[in-house]
């Protein structure tokens, strides 16, 4: 029984795209922190910005209309948001940012390939 607890699954959806999911799992890998440097903390930056545009109604803990399930996924506001993406999330904030402009979807795969890419190096 404690194992299938451990393992359970539960599935959040934003309030704002009810067709894409987010999974969370209660047991995870663990994201080591990846060394800072200019490139990927301007890279940050840049998703920062389009994600609190897009995304930060629910996944920014200072507004009114925060959603704790959303909290629990990601939090802008937090200095460690990018640690909370894995590949899943990758994935699902791709499906997000499908039907978004050409400049903010840019942002965010720029986002992801330079926190893979950090965190291979940083693996290694």
């Amino acid at each position: 029984m404690r194992a299938v607890v451990l393992g359970a699954i539960t599935i959040f959806s934003c309030a704002r795209d009810p067709q894409s999911v987010e999974v969370v799992t209660a047991v995870g890998p663990k994201i080591e922190p990846v060394a800072a440097n200019p490139a990927l903390i301007a890279v940050r930056a840049d998703a920062h910005r389009v994600m609190s545009a897009r995304c930060g109604e629910c996944h920014e803990s200072h507004r009114a209309t925060a959603v704790p399930r959303a909290l629990a996924i990601f939090d802008l506001d937090q200095p460690g948001w990018p640690d909370r993406f894995d590949d899943h999330r990758f994935a699902a904030g791709l499906i997000r940012f499908g039907s978004a402009p050409e400049l903010d979807r840019r942002a965010f795969v720029a986002f992801r390939d330079a926190e893979l890419a950090a965190r291979r190096v940083t693996s290694r």
